[in-house]
């Protein structure tokens, strides 16, 4: 607090840092900070544990900041702990203990006389070795919501007291444990599994001040965004209140949240009931269409997926160097593609085949016609040789007409599977794609088919043809 501040700015506590002498603030400057944190509980039954009592060796002298906790929590049960025997003056509702600060079994004693603790300061050696020992065994004996400060975190670089101008010492150890324990479920989303202690969901935050650590314990359970899952109450809540919020007053951006919601935890028929509500909706705006595009991506719904993507740029050209392009689309359905095309291949050189065999059939009953319209009329064939000639004739009629049948099963099934393909993949994408597919299979079809109704559309198709570079994207 610079100089110039009047007096009366002075908050409570500070003044009664002041009153009894503690160098809370003065040498350090913590009591505004406890202020700031303690003022909502001062009428409560708190119950603070601080280690440390001040006056070193001697036995008389110490207990100002006891004294003041005292008197800014008026119904408050104060403890103290020194590991040097002390005999002092202070409040009734202070209770000295005399032991060492890394005692485990000394520590479970007080605690279970004296806590459990809203509030633990450790105010004792300021030995990094002991800071870290002390939280480990009283962080237990906090309640939920309770505070865990530890003061004068300077002597984590002091040589003298233990620490390390290189590492820090245990005391900034001890808080990169706290940092990992508050993102426990982080770690073990990405595969990382640290040793933790047990109480790591129960790290609520941890809050860092000049010479001061404060940390909060509470439910740490929240679920990592890298691995949702509504096994969790806090997912399970979440995707609660926002449904309710949204069967109110629905918007874009609270739909598409909510799709992301459920998308996260895996739940997809929920957010592909949110996709269709939001885009009944609002079926031309991105931020319902880019969610409904990753739902049905992740649920392989290609025709949907060619469709938003399409959609979105109508709205957004630029939206589609921020996900895979539609060559990738198009490459996801490569194999069937290329199966489909080597299919085509090996009917085209069949058909082909086929229309040669028929043409030279066609050729020797044209020429066997002429034999036999010769014959009569120069009357030189007897009935019986007449006869013969008209069986041939009927037996290449009956084999033109078995291979024209072969020829059109195994050109039906072109065009079914073809139909069925542009149907497909075709109707849900940008114009010029279309025409990119259409082309492909309807020249097959003129090449194999040259006078069927097909060949005729694909006549009809170029010449509605534009001449843009096929798949741009502002299509």
């Amino acid at each position: 607090m610079p100089p110039s501040e009047p007096i009366d700015d002075i908050d409570p506590l500070t003044r009664m840092a002041i009153k009894y002498g503690t160098d809370k603030w003065g040498g350090h400057f913590y009591t505004p900070l406890y202020h700031e944190l303690f003022a909502p509980l001062r009428d409560h039954p708190v119950r603070l544990l601080e280690i440390g009592t001040g006056g070193y060796d001697l036995e008389t002298v110490g207990g100002a900041s006891l004294a003041m906790w005292a008197e800014y929590f008026p119904n408050g049960s104060i403890t103290g702990i020194d590991i040097a025997p002390k005999r002092l003056s202070i409040d009734p509702r202070v209770k000295l203990f005399q032991g060492s600060q890394i005692d485990q079994a000394f520590l479970g004693e007080v605690a279970d006389e004296r806590g459990p603790y809203d509030i633990i300061i450790d105010d004792g050696s300021h030995e990094p070795k002991h800071v870290a020992a002390s939280f480990h065994i009283l962080f237990p004996y906090l309640v939920d919501g309770g505070m865990y400060i530890i003061e004068d975190v300077q002597t984590t670089f002091w040589p003298q007291f233990g620490g390390s101008i290189l590492d820090g010492g245990d005391t900034l150890k001890l808080a990169t444990t706290v940092i990992e324990c508050l993102n426990h479920a982080e770690l073990a989303a990405v595969g990382q599994s640290p040793s933790f202690p047990p109480f790591a969901n129960q790290i609520k935050s941890l809050r860092a001040y000049h010479n001061i650590l404060v940390i909060e314990k509470g439910d740490n359970c929240e679920p990592s965004i890298g691995a949702y899952d509504f096994n969790n109450s806090y997912a399970v809540n979440a995707a609660g209140i926002i449904e309710q919020e949204m069967q109110g007053t629905p918007t874009p951006g609270g739909l598409a949240n909510l799709i992301e919601l459920y998308l996260l935890g895996g739940n997809l028929l929920a957010a592909k009931e949110v996709a269709d509500r939001a885009l009944s909706l609002w079926p031309a705006n991105a931020s319902t269409l880019v969610p409904a595009y990753k739902v049905a991506s992740a649920l392989n719904d290609a025709s949907a997926k060619a469709n938003y993507f399409g959609r979105i740029l109508q709205i957004e050209p630029k939206w589609g160097g921020q996900i895979p392009s539609l060559d990738h689309l198009m490459a996801e359905r490569a194999d069937e593609l290329r199966a489909m095309r080597e299919t085509l291949t090996d009917w085209e050189v069949q058909i082909s085949s086929l229309r040669q065999f028929i043409a030279e059939q066609n050729e020797r009953f044209a020429n066997l016609q002429e034999q036999l319209i010769s014959a009569r009329q120069e009357n030189l064939v007897g009935s019986q040789e007449a006869a013969a000639v008209r069986q041939e004739n009927s037996a290449i009629r009956r084999e033109n007409a078995a291979l024209q049948r072969e020829y059109y099963t195994v050109f039906r099934p072109v065009l079914r599977n073809g139909l069925r393909l542009a149907r497909r993949l075709g109707g849900s994408l940008p114009q010029p794609c279309q025409d990119v597919l259409r082309a492909s299979f309807y020249g097959l079809v003129s090449r194999v088919a040259p006078k069927s109704a097909l060949a005729h559309e694909y006549q009809e198709f170029r010449r509605r043809s534009v001449s843009r570079r096929p798949c741009d994207r502002d299509a």
